[in-house]
């Protein structure tokens, strides 16, 4: 995480607040200025204007910063809680006296494929054609000519190994493409899953698993969206392993070679 957003976060986070449509109620002795302050992210987005006004939840117009100047002259700026987290785009929510800021730890997405909650089915597609997964969504399948390569993060790696893990992308953070080729030496079906984590929590967008036949050789192609956020660092994570998660045989590995490279159409 780069400093100045940590700075930027733990400032939030100390003063965070609701506001509603009355007056908040302050400790005595010190003085109250509304919608004085704008909001930017860290990657130069404007949030909000200073002096602006935002529509909450309900329906009302509401400053979207409240500044309290205590007795001794000292500064405390207070956000509007929803309006932060839609900007650094984490989910919000509240439950009784609490807020969550990021998720609840209970909601947390689970690593599909790895704990079989996604799909227990043997019988899954080559593709997801149409998944999503932070700034990217599933294309039909394509293996770009070397021309259209412009960047190479696995060239053809072999691997025997009880499972097989790592990433590659992003494309170019500006609209592009991934592609990954897995050739399946083993004598058994392997499992591929696909996930983006999440910068600043322990959430992560996954895409339902796929299977790779044994001898056979499966691409995954994605499309990346133009995003200047920092929520998705950009990388897409994979992860091989036997479908059923257990070898076929004890101590079998599994045989893979595998390549993913970044392109232009």
């Amino acid at each position: 995480m780069k400093r100045g957003l940590g700075i930027f976060l733990s400032g939030v986070l100390a003063g965070a607040m609701l506001l509603g449509c009355g007056t908040a109620a302050l400790a005595a002795g010190g003085g109250v200025t509304f919608g004085a302050m704008g909001l930017k992210t860290i990657s130069g987005k404007t949030v909000v204007e200073p002096g602006e006004r935002i529509m909450n939840a309900s329906g009302c117009e509401i400053p979207a910063a409240i500044i309290y100047t205590d007795e001794k002259g000292g500064g405390n700026t207070y956000l509007h809680v929803r309006t932060v987290a839609q900007a650094l785009e984490l989910p919000v929510d509240w439950e009784k006296d609490m807020i969550y800021l990021g998720g609840k730890p209970g909601d947390m997405t689970v690593q599909q494929g790895v704990t079989g909650v996604d799909e227990v089915s043997m019988n899954l597609p080559k593709t997801r054609v149409g998944s999503k997964a932070g700034r990217y969504t599933e294309i039909e399948p394509y293996w770009p000519a070397k021309e259209e390569i412009t960047g190479t993060f696995d060239d053809a790696s072999h691997i025997v190994a009880s499972a097989v893990g790592g990433s590659f992308g992003p494309a170019d953070g500006n609209g592009g493409y991934l592609s990954l080729s897995i050739t399946n030496h083993s004598k058994s079906d392997l499992r591929l899953v696909l996930r983006s984590p999440r910068a600043f929590s322990m959430f992560q967008d996954s895409i339902p698993a796929t299977i790779v036949p044994a001898g056979e050789t499966v691409i995954r192609t994605f499309s990346e969206e133009p995003y200047a956020g920092y929520l998705y660092p950009g990388e897409l994570q994979y992860m091989v392993y036997f479908n059923g998660y257990a070898p076929p045989e004890a101590n079998s590995k599994l045989d893979v070679t595998i390549s993913t490279v970044s392109f232009e159409k």
